[in-house]
């Protein structure tokens, strides 16, 4: 799909310094991103409110955003409405109606686990503070996209390690 703006609700507490980092990465790859604290407004209203200025929500694990059931069906129900998907990190939203989810794969968090241990053991300290999973799955949940109407490349479904219909 043609997804050019990406829009973040999140607890300033919980998500903020991750935030400000997504702002820094995702404009030197062509996506715009508008985000906006969780505070002082309903969830409703700051939905509503940032799917009017994006293409698409992404979704981050997020206490406030996500506290219990009857936000999660608000979150769905408005981005029907809205006819804008929801993309996110937490497979199990796809199979509640989110557009897609792309996830660390297991495995190779494993794999890098054990790399830094191994570079503990031997005394080198990281690199970095933050290691970023190197693989990563992806679950489409093709009824949305098409209930929302979005075009996608059917030659690139093989490419899904999950499709939800």
């Amino acid at each position: 799909p043609d997804i050019k703006s990406l829009g973040i609700l999140y607890s300033e507490e919980f998500n903020g310094h991750r935030v400000r980092e997504v702002e820094k990465l995702l404009p030197p790859i062509g996506f715009e991103v508008k985000s906006h604290p969780l505070k002082g407004r309903s969830l409703e209203d700051s939905l509503r409110r940032i799917l009017d200025e994006v293409d698409a929500l992404w979704v981050i694990p997020d206490p406030f955003l996500l506290k219990d059931k009857a936000q999660v069906k608000l979150l769905l129900r408005i981005s029907q409405e809205e006819r804008k998907p929801l993309i996110t990190s937490i497979p199990v939203l796809v199979k509640l109606g989110a557009a897609l989810a792309i996830y660390p794969n297991g495995n190779t968090i494993g794999q890098q686990a054990a790399f830094l241990v191994e570079e503990l053991l031997e005394s080198h300290a990281p690199t970095t503070k933050t290691t970023y999973p190197a693989g990563s799955n992806t679950i489409l949940n093709l009824k949305t996209i098409r209930t929302l109407k979005i075009p996608y490349n059917k030659e690139a479904l093989p490419s899904i390690n999950q499709v939800v219909e």
